[in-house]
């Protein structure tokens, strides 16, 4: 999770083969029990939580925002005990974030199809005059 700056509280999830490397001082590395918790359920939470501001009243507030380690190990995200219910939550959201991603790369091929038919259909000036 970015602990300082505009991006204060985003959060990705490192894979498992990722090879070893140094965490930045600009970083809070989270480590989840994977036999109680769903990697991917507790990323969703957080982007969540980040994307609608819900990390706000962690951040500390000076020449940049901030999360310390301590503020973050304070806060509760609501989570089902089950942790097969968990991976089903996070999985229907992985579905959807593929479907809207897949939908918003369709919608700006249209956009440029019809940007091309308008320029076919009102040639420039110049391309007139040509």
């Amino acid at each position: 999770m970015a602990k300082i700056g505009a991006r204060c509280g985003a959060s990705a999830i490192l894979p498992n083969d990722h090879a070893i490397g140094i965490l930045s001082g600009n970083a809070l590395k989270i480590t989840v029990d994977k036999s109680r918790y769903s990697n991917a359920f507790i990323w969703q939470q957080l982007w969540f939580f980040h994307l609608t501001q819900g990390l706000d009243g962690l951040k500390n507030v000076g020449a940049q925002p901030a999360i310390s380690i301590s503020n973050l190990k304070e806060f509760e995200l609501p989570i089902p005990n089950d942790l097969d219910e968990q991976q089903r939550i996070a999985s229907c959201l992985s579905s959807l974030d593929a479907l809207i991603t897949a939908e918003t790369q369709q919608l700006e091929a249209l956009k440029t199809h019809k940007k091309g038919l308008m320029q076919q259909l009102f040639p420039s000036p110049q391309a007139v005059e040509a």
